[in-house]
């Protein structure tokens, strides 16, 4: 009964694996679309600056996740063996482990994984 208890409140407070340890050291499949369709791919070796640059990113924002239970569309997207990250302007929904969390990213943080991570300025057409 302790253990399930425990377990709810960890689920209820958005605890989740560290999404740094799940990039690890892999290669990442990055995705961009438009609505719905993707429009760019491309796969980073997993000691890419871009990969780094997700990773540092996750590290520094490994709080505030809750549990999500909404599909959304996919945007700016990683895949990894174990997790799905889809980045969108307002939103960042990780899928790790089965579960979906969500959490709310600003616009100076999407502008920075989109160009940083992605190789995306204004157009994701261009590069």
């Amino acid at each position: 009964m302790r253990i399930a208890l425990i377990s709810l409140l960890l689920l209820l407070a958005g605890c989740h694996e560290d999404l740094a340890a799940a990039i690890g050291s892999q290669d990442l499949r990055l995705a961009v679309y438009r609505p719905g369709y993707p429009i760019k791919n491309k796969t980073v070796a997993a000691n890419s600056l871009q990969a780094l640059e997700l990773k540092n990113w996750a590290a520094q924002n490994d709080a505030g996740w809750t549990p999500s239970y909404i599909d959304y569309v996919p945007s700016y997207v990683v895949n990894g063996r174990k997790f799905s990250l889809n980045i969108s302007e307002t939103k960042a929904v990780l899928m790790l482990d089965s579960h979906q969390y969500e959490k709310e990213i600003s616009s100076d943080s999407f502008n920075w994984l989109k160009q940083r991570v992605f190789g995306v300025t204004d157009n994701p057409l261009v590069k």
